[in-house]
This record gives structure tokens, C-alpha cells and sequence, in this order.
């Protein structure tokens, strides 16, 4: 499989150093941010808060560990605090939020709810998802977003760096370093990865959609024995860790991080992605 061939050469390049690019890239964008903030506030409806004078709109969110059931789905302003509206997912494993006339950046957030699940990739099976749990995604003026591991990590590095209220290049940047670092064949990680655990479901396409969903299996496989039960969440929860600090090296602002699934993050991943692809 070429594509997934590319992706290993891609994330044998050195991580940290991806990571630690993008944070001076996004310290110039925030700098440049308060310069121009009058004029962004005037080009984007984000910064007033106000509607479009569009007709009304909804954004179709996607979220995935694999498919997931019984969670709700919030989505909030640039500001990520105003919220737009709610809705959801019972066993469909996407729904459409109504969002009313507003267009700008958008904080989409996933709650799991009493009984939710997830399919966990790396165990073949559906799990129960521990309630309260949350995965978030950024999107500019988006119709349509993933919530995934993924743009839980740009949504980390959004918080990090001090990004809210959002503007649509800085979550286009914070967006754009995950993908380049964890996933260089998609396009985009608001891109709706196939859903694994769907009924209609069976081996992956390589495309777009099955190549996400290849980077997201690997990441589970990657805290496979985890004692949890829940490999996806396991490597979920230790890159949040890792990634406060803008490495992914095991430790956080130089302390090192109890019961991470990953020795070398590099290395162990690219081994889940050839494992992943065979299976």
C-alpha cells in the first residue's frame, strides 16, 4: 500500500521537532493576531459574535475512536464559551447540528453520555466509554468536522498557545501541525474517518477516509494490552499528557509521565500503523 508506505517515511522524521517548529510558528501568529485583531474582528463574524445573513445552517459532525454511541454534541463560537446548539448521537454514529445563522470558528464538543460506547480498534469490540468523557475539535466556518483523537491534540495545542477567541488561520495552522505530524496522507483531520465497528464497514478503502481511520486504529493498538480495557482512550489520555509542553517525548515540562503506553512514540506507532494495515 503506497499511501501508508509515505505515511511511515513521514513520521519517521523527528516529532519533536515538528512540534516545537509549529510552536514558534503559532507564538508569530498569536503576536500578529493582537496587531490586527480590529481588522480580523471586521472580516470574521467570530470576533462579534454576530450572525451571518445567510439562511440557517447546521454543521455534520463525525466523531470516531471507532464508531461511537450515546454522546452529545455541542457546538460553541469562536470564543468556544456561546453556545449554538446540541444534538445526539444515539446509534447513527453522525448527526447534524442546527447552528443557526452564525458562520466563524467554531469549539465543537463531544460529551459521552450514560451507557455510551466507543469501537475500540485495537480490541475489535465495542467498549463502554466512562461518562462525562469529552473529545473536542476546532474548525473554521466549518459545514461539516471530525471529533476524533486527533483534533483533540489540536485542540490541546489551541489552549497551549492561548488561541481563544479563534480565528480561521490559527485553527487552520493548529490543525494543519497535528495532521503533518500524526497523519501527512489526509488531508485534513476534520476530514470524517471511516467509522470502524459500523455495520456496513469492512476492510478499508485507501482513501482519505480509510487512511484516517488507519491512523486511528494504530493509536489504539498502541496501549493494546493496556489494563484499562480501552486501548484508544489509554494513548488518547497520554498524548494530552505529553503534548502540554510541545514535545511528544514521554514527559511533561520535564517530569516524566506514569503509565504511558509508549516507549518511543515515533517508533511505536510506526510499528501500529504496519500492524494496523495488515490486519
Amino acid at each position: 500500500m503506497t499511501r501508508f508506505g509515505e505515511a511511515q517515511l513521514a513520521t519517521k522524521r523527528n516529532l519533536n521537532e515538528a512540534v516545537m517548529f509549529a510552536a514558534k510558528e503559532l507564538f508569530v501568529m498569536v503576536y500578529r493576531k493582537l496587531l490586527v485583531v480590529f481588522t480580523l474582528c471586521w472580516m470574521l463574524t467570530a470576533c462579534g459574535g454576530g450572525s451571518s445573513h445567510g439562511g440557517k445552517q447546521s454543521v455534520l459532525v463525525t466523531p470516531s475512536l471507532g464508531k461511537m454511541t450515546q454522546v452529545r454534541i455541542d457546538i460553541y463560537k469562536a470564543d468556544g464559551e456561546a453556545h449554538l446548539g446540541s444534538a445526539t448521537i444515539s446509534g447513527e454514529g453522525h448527526i447534524a447540528v442546527s447552528i443557526g445563522r452564525y458562520q466563524g470558528p467554531v469549539l465543537a464538543k463531544l460529551t459521552a453520555l450514560e451507557n455510551a460506547t466507543y469501537f475500540d480498534e485495537a480490541l475489535g469490540a465495542f467498549v463502554q466509554l466512562e461518562e462525562g468523557t469529552t473529545l473536542h475539535a476546532i474548525a473554521g466556518d466549518a459545514s461539516s468536522l471530525a471529533i476524533t483523537p486527533l483534533t483533540e491534540l489540536a485542540y490541546h495545542l489551541a489552549l497551549i498557545h492561548d488561541l481563544f477567541p479563534l480565528d480561521e488561520s490559527a485553527v487552520g495552522m493548529v490543525n494543519n501541525t497535528i495532521r503533518m505530524v500524526f497523519a501527512p496522507y489526509v488531508n485534513s483531520i476534520l476530514s470524517a474517518p471511516t467509522l470502524l465497528g459500523d455495520a456496513g464497514v469492512g476492510n478499508l478503502a485507501e482513501d482519505e477516509h480509510g487512511n484516517y481511520a488507519l491512523t486511528l486504529a494504530a493509536l489504539a493498538l498502541i496501549a493494546e494490552g493496556d489494563e484499562s480495557g480501552r486501548p484508544a482512550v489509554a494513548t488518547l489520555t497520554a498524548l494530552t499528557q505529553d503534548i502540554v509542553d510541545g514535545r511528544i517525548d514521554g514527559r511533561a515540562h520535564d517530569e516524566e509521565i506514569a503509565n504511558i503506553p509508549y516507549s518511543s512514540f515515533s517508533a511505536d506507532f510506526n510499528a501500529a500503523l504496519d500492524e494496523a494495515a495488515s490486519r
